[in-house]
């Protein structure tokens, strides 16, 4: 019975209501705060999921970038190596062309004439053999130099 008689009580009532209304107040915010991180944790999912699919595309633009460059690259090296041949081979006939020279000169005058050729046949073939391998050098170098400069990303979106 005490307990009905403190429940008669007006300021008990009172006390009582606004008890349970800030009891409610407090459930409803509880639960309107774990909405709003449900939410925060989906948005940040989902702008997490866009910038990894976005690196991801990026990152496969500069990957075939990269793949054509080195692409290029070895079809400018095949096509170096193939004028670097021919190169040669003009070069053994112009040594060949040059060391039959030689033997005509040498019966047909003095002997100073034919040191002169022989000279100058062993002067102009170690020249052309030395220029060739600088040009194929310095061709194989611009082509590394090439490609490296395509292959590499640039500030631009592609």
């Amino acid at each position: 019975m005490p307990v009905l008689m403190l429940l008669s009580n007006k300021y008990v009532q009172i006390a009582l209501i606004v008890v349970v209304a800030l009891a409610a107040l407090w459930g409803y915010g509880r639960h309107e705060r774990g909405l709003g991180y449900s939410d925060a944790q989906n948005e940040y999912a989902q702008r997490a999921l866009l910038a990894s699919q976005e690196a991801r595309k990026r990152e496969l633009a500069l990957q075939n970038k990269l793949q054509e460059a080195q692409n290029e690259s070895r079809n400018r090296e095949a096509a170096l190596t193939a004028a670097a041949d021919r190169a040669r081979a003009e070069l053994d006939g112009l040594r060949d062309e040059l060391a039959t020279l030689g033997d005509r000169l040498s019966s047909a005058t003095a002997d100073s004439l034919r040191k002169y050729a022989r000279a100058a046949n062993a002067v102009l073939a170690e020249c052309t053999d030395r220029y060739s391998k600088l040009a194929q050098k310095a061709d194989q170098h611009a082509s590394d130099s090439l490609m490296l400069q395509q292959g590499w990303p640039s500030p631009k979106a592609p």
